[in-house]
């Protein structure tokens, strides 16, 4: 995703003129020219800036961020790129890409790498070198580095993540070579629409209450990597909500400027299209499936989506519509 900064200059040229009268006859004095007072001066006109577009990192292409058959060695089990079931193109304004490779045999081992401009990150993020290190609740490792202006992660999940991410490190620097030719940037400006930062769990539970819905809401998962500018860009919540005199617990996952991923999955599949009211909605399976390919339910306030995780009974359809709608009305006021 490529652009150029368009720039129009509009140069005003003034004509001046002199007449000179000449005659045979004796001369006479040559007053100067009055200029016509109807004549008006040019305006100088200026150039209103368009948006600058971003410029995504390897164009947004995972297979020139990383070789496959590099990363199985460094894994020292095969690995086969992960595709996303449907697409957001968040990533994309933010001037990034997030790739990921699952294990072919076994959905047991995965790895992720992230390239973002230096421009869309929290600084202290970088500064405080929060990738660097290994989760002490989780399999998870990750190492990254700033290859010019663009910031590049690596993770590994396995059992091995610790003994998998110190084979990882030539291919971070490989990686870190290769993303100069591309100065990647974020979309000029602030994002239109987009949460910024992602509405807290508690933020969102006090707003269902303010609404006549009472609410408890706890984060159902931790801040993921990378950490932009503005905030988290997503977050996932446990919600217990009481609606109808009925109690619901409903688990939710929040995305900013992702809402594209609705109309993602209409596309695909216009089967899945779910109206409720005014709004709609759409079933889907998540973006990564793992194992059992849980349901979601879609929705979006036009800019930033919700996840709505479904518990699998075929028909309630109608009662998880209703949890998403009270959801989102809470997020819009």
């Amino acid at each position: 995703m490529r652009a150029t900064r368009p720039s129009s200059v509009f140069v005003v040229t003034t004509l001046l003129a002199a007449a000179v009268l000449v005659t045979a006859c004796a001369p006479e004095p040559v007053l100067p020219s009055t200029p016509d007072q109807s004549e008006e001066p040019t305006a100088t006109e200026t150039a209103t800036p368009g948006p600058v577009d971003p410029v995504v990192a390897f164009d947004g292409d995972c297979s020139a961020v990383l070789d496959t058959t590099a990363l199985s060695a460094a894994m020292d089990q095969e690995m086969s790129f992960w595709e996303p079931q449907w697409v957001t193109g968040a990533d994309a304004e933010l001037g990034g890409v997030t790739c990921g490779w699952v294990s072919t045999e076994y959905a047991a081992a995965f790895a992720t790498v992230w390239a973002y401009p230096v421009d869309a990150l929290d600084p202290a993020f970088i500064s405080n070198d929060a990738a660097n290190s290994c989760a002490v609740d989780e399999p998870r490792c990750v190492i990254s580095g700033v290859f010019g202006e663009t910031w590049i992660g690596v993770s590994a999940y396995s059992d091995r993540s610790s003994e998998q991410i110190e084979m990882m490190r030539p291919l971070l620097a490989e990686i870190g070579e290769r993303a100069a030719a591309f100065a990647p940037q974020p979309l000029a400006g602030s994002r239109a629409g987009w949460w910024t930062p992602v509405p807290s769990c508690e933020d969102i539970a006090a707003s269902l209450s303010a609404g006549g819905t009472p609410s408890m809401a706890t984060d159902d998962r931790p801040t993921e990597l990378p950490q932009f500018v503005g905030g988290p860009v997503s977050r996932g919540c446990s919600i217990e909500i009481e609606k109808d005199g009925e109690a619901h617990v409903a688990t939710v996952y929040l995305t900013a400027g992702a809402g594209a991923g609705l109309d993602s999955v209409l596309t695909l599949d216009p089967s899945a299209r779910v109206d409720y009211e005014a709004r709609t909605f759409a079933t889907a399976s998540e973006q990564y499936p793992i194992d059992g390919n849980p349901g979601l339910l879609l929705g979006t306030d036009g800019v930033n989506l919700v996840q709505l995780l479904r518990n699998g009974e075929a028909d309630a359809t109608a009662r998880d519509a209703a949890l998403l709608d009270t959801i989102l009305t809470a997020l819009e006021n």
